[in-house]
């Protein structure tokens, strides 16, 4: 008796579990599925591109001789290459300036001309991760040398495709 007893506990606590487990799961999706508005993919794009101009700043100090943490330079170099890596997920359809206006500097050449776009992003990934090579060496003005590649990996980016604040 007192088995069938334990029994129908341990059935009634899989149970319980498992719909747990599924109306988690339920709700993850709804708080996935809401995070992917428009305006929230807007924002989150917006931070990855606030951490990838930190981690250019902080290189550029180490450069310009401001601060001696050479040491730093090759994790600021990779955060960004790795950060570059996610920029064709951080501009889906439908989060262009002509579609979402507000805080948006996403032009639509970004979606006409996806390729180049693309290439763009690679392009800064493959110069950050150059700028962390190079900053193995910790000679200060190679590194600023390659931040300069960097920069303009970021610029051929910014011209064609993003709206410049007035």
């Amino acid at each position: 008796m007192r088995e069938a007893h334990v029994l129908r506990q341990s059935k009634s606590g899989l149970v319980g579990l498992v719909l747990a487990v599924a109306m988690a799961a339920g709700m993850a999706v709804g708080v996935a599925q809401a995070a992917d508005e428009a305006k929230n993919v807007i924002a989150y794009r917006h931070n990855v591109m606030k951490g990838i101009t930190a981690h250019i700043t902080q290189i550029a100090m180490v450069a310009k001789g401001e601060v001696s943490f050479t040491g730093h330079v090759a994790a600021n170099a990779r955060a960004m290459a790795d950060a570059a890596k996610t920029i064709p997920d951080l501009f889906p359809k439908g989060t262009s300036l002509d579609e979402v206006p507000d805080g948006n500097e996403a032009k639509a050449e970004i979606w006409k001309d996806w390729d180049k776009f693309t290439a763009a992003a690679k392009n800064l990934e493959a110069q950050a991760t150059k700028l962390a090579e190079v900053a193995g060496g910790g000679d200060v003005a190679a590194i600023g040398a390659q931040l300069g590649e960097v920069g303009k990996a970021c610029g051929s980016c910014h011209e064609p495709f993003r709206k410049m604040k007035q």
